[in-house]
């Protein structure tokens, strides 16, 4: 008490101060010019009446030091209390008070404007007189560090409030209680100071309990005299887990009626009232609060009787894709009631039932047309189903067993009688799934429709043998797909939806063996299967002898390959079509080579292929290149210069001999080819669109096999 009286002093000296100080038509004194409100020009306090409103007579603005300068506008014969703040000074505003005036030259201040003070986080106390007969909406809203308002409401008992100052409305904004003062002697002081140890006679203690120990929001104690139902006296207290009011002054021989509201923080409200005589001495009401019997998610249970659990009978929430709890207030949840979601938006899509529940009674999911999967987690024979859930029924999945990590989760499940297992749900960020070691822990046999929804991340994914299904739309969500790679060879894609990952499979074999590098290869044994690194200088790992079909298509970080060591290595079709390949070192070490169909083809920027780093500016392909297939590097516009090194003694085995169809086609660049001895034959088109070739070397003759390189003859050296 002291402590309040002694802010209570405080801000009365100020409001003596501040009426000393002021002259009769509202100007500042001479006294206050060093306040850092004081300056505030007789045409900007015009410009602020103006932009307040039209019929505003008069502005004057406050300069209380220490205080939120505030703006009192003179409309309609009385003064209007407002901010005049930007929404960047109210951020950058370190001042924690607010004093509003109870006059200006003799004239009322009546109300507080709408939307003042609105978003101002450093005010903690606000000081309100007993002029004031309304406070304006979502005035000191979102205040968020407010702790005390002073309220003098001798002669005010009944000033309106617009939502003003239920500043803590909104759950989100975790506003701190707010400590209420009221100013004068009456019932609410009396209540909250004289009488907070015992009761005085003609008054009575409300107490309440919340059995359940739920945080409640608050509590709403109003008190009506009962023969007209006038309200007398209410109160709105932020509530703990007990706790009590005094309702005082009380008329002898008076019925009166206490109602007690309850609403929790989720919005659900319970209530209690009793109506009681006007005790002659001290005397208590208790009511028991309980929250009703609803959860944070919106399930509304019941208690079954002569049991200990509970029945879900009701839903309120708007999820589209819902999980039934196991347990509600520490007791199982073992039954969903008739019709309990008939009432729901029928937009649920999916719903994972607890292996706590044993029973569905009738048409508990009517109408459901919308559901995809219903999970549930026990086995088919321990739960019983009543008639009217049809659709449910069709989509349900027993055994559901879900497993998660850091990067990925994933649900597993069967139809009523399978035998196996199909992976209904899996999730991930990953660009790389494997599902070797999931499938064969949990006998995954096919993959469900939608299955993959949740991972349009996934460029490429590895199937094991158990896998022989993936039924329509598995993949319909992932837009990145571009390889999956599959053990077994029979494995069935139904199409609907999965149209273009069809073309994407490719059967290898031993997919448990895929691993990923550190350095973004996708590796399986001896074959590099991808690239997913974002290296520029790419080194083939050791070990690797196949570089797989598309392993860099259209790559746009590469720019120098160098391979491996091994003696032996293939080139997939299409290994480095559309890629920012620009050199390629081959290591003396490599004694064959085979590059298949397109594999170089449109690497637009390609111009040096050689054996050290050095830039000779020449595209030099060696004798290890023992096999070319068509258009291994057509589209090269790039390449300017191109030698086949001539075959030593004792040659590779089935040197190449010829060039294959379109094997340089549109290498518009291309202006000369060494065509070593052991080239004798050129197909079909190999130099179709090499536009600026001036010069063929070659030992021996040629042999074409079709007219169209007939017009090279001429240029042969």
């Amino acid at each position: 008490m002291k402590a309040i009286l002694s802010k209570l002093s405080f801000l009365f000296l100020l409001f003596i101060f501040l009426s000393c100080s002021l002259d009769p038509f509202g100007e500042l004194s001479d006294s206050e010019s060093d306040s850092k409100y004081a300056d505030e020009s007789a045409e900007t306090l015009k410009a602020s009446s103006e932009n307040t409103s039209a019929s505003s007579d008069l502005a004057f603005v406050s300069s209380i030091e220490d205080a939120i300068p505030v703006v009192y506008n003179l409309i309609d014969g009385k003064y209007i209390a407002r901010d005049n703040l930007s929404d960047e000074e109210k951020a950058s505003l370190t001042v924690e008070t607010v004093i509003i005036e109870s006059e200006i030259n003799d004239i009322p201040v009546s109300e507080i404007a709408d939307n003042s003070f609105l978003n101002l986080k450093s005010i903690k106390i606000v000081s309100i007189p007993k002029s004031i007969r309304k406070i304006g909406i979502d005035t000191f809203s979102f205040c968020s560090a407010l702790t005390d308002i002073y309220i003098d409401k001798s002669e005010n008992e009944f000033f309106a409030l617009e939502g003003g100052i239920s500043f803590y409305s909104r759950i989100e904004e975790q506003a701190k209680d707010v400590c209420w003062h009221f100013d004068s002697a009456g019932p609410d002081a009396l209540a909250l100071e004289s009488l907070s140890s015992e009761v005085a006679d003609s008054a009575i203690m409300v107490t309440w309990t919340n059995p359940e120990n739920q945080k409640t929001r608050e509590i709403n104690l109003n008190l009506f005299e009962a023969e007209n139902n006038s309200l007398v006296q209410s109160k709105k207290i932020k509530d703990k887990e007990a706790t009590s009011y005094i309702f005082s002054a009380l008329k002898n021989e008076t019925q009166y009626r206490i109602t007690a509201t309850a609403i929790n923080i989720f919005g659900f409200e319970s209530e209690e009232t009793q109506t009681f005589a006007t005790p002659s001495s001290s005397s208590q009401i208790s009511f028991c609060l309980s929250n009703p019997l609803i959860d944070e998610n919106g399930f509304e249970f019941e208690k079954i009787d002569n049991t200990a659990a509970f029945k879900i009978v009701n839903y309120n929430g708007n999820e589209t894709e819902i999980e039934l709890p196991s347990q509600f207030q520490g007791l199982p949840v073992i039954e969903i009631d008739s019709d309990t979601f008939s009432n729901t938006e029928k937009s649920i899509v999916s719903v994972k039932i607890p292996a706590s529940i044993t029973e569905i009674k009738k048409n508990a999911f009517a109408g459901f047309s919308a559901l995809k999967n219903v999970y549930y987690c026990a086995n088919e024979n321990a739960i019983k189903i009543e008639s009217g859930n049809k659709k449910l029924v069709s989509v349900l999945w027993f055994n559901t067993a879900e497993y998660s990590e850091s990067n990925f989760s994933f649900i597993v499940a069967k139809r009523k009688g399978d035998a196996s297992f199909s992976l209904l749900k899996y999730e991930s960020d990953s660009i790389f799934v494997n599902l070797g070691e999931i499938a064969s822990k949990y006998d995954i046999t096919s993959i469900a429709s939608n299955a993959f929804d949740s991972s349009p991340s996934m460029q490429y994914l590895a199937l094991p043998s158990k896998i022989s299904l993936v039924k329509q739309a598995a993949f319909k969500k992932c837009h990145n797909l571009s390889t999956i790679w599959a053990e077994n060879k029979k494995l069935a894609i139904e199409a609907s939806g999965n149209e273009n990952a069809i073309n994407f499979v490719e059967f290898v074999s031993e997919i448990d063996s895929i691993k990923k590098s550190a350095d973004g290869f996708l590796t399986t044994n001896t074959t590099l299967l991808k690239y997913v690194g974002t290296s520029s200088l790419v080194k083939i790992p050791s070990g690797i002898t196949r570089i797989a079909n598309g392993a860099f298509f259209k790559n746009q970080e590469i720019q120098t390959l160098e391979l491996g060591t091994e003696t032996e290595l293939f080139i997939g079709s299409y290994a480095f079509f559309g890629s920012n390949l620009q050199k390629i070192i081959i290591p003396p070490q490599i004694k064959s080579i085979s590059i298949e169909k397109y594999a170089f083809s449109q690497c637009k920027k390609l111009r040096v292929a050689s054996q050290s780093y050095s830039d000779e500016n020449i595209f030099v392909i060696p004798p290890s290149v023992i096999k070319l297939e068509e258009g291994a590097f057509s589209g090269c516009t790039s390449l300017t210069s191109v030698r086949f090194e001539g075959v030593s003694w004792p040659s590779p085995i089935n040197a190449l001999s010829e060039l294959p169809n379109k094997c340089f086609e549109n290498c518009s660049s291309l202006k000369n080819i060494y065509l070593g001895s052991q080239i004798s034959i050129l197909r079909d088109y190999v130099f179709r669109g090499c536009t600026n070739l001036s010069e063929v070397r070659n030992i021996s003759s040629l042999s074409f096999k079709d007219s169209t390189n007939e017009g090279i003859r001429s240029k042969l050296q």
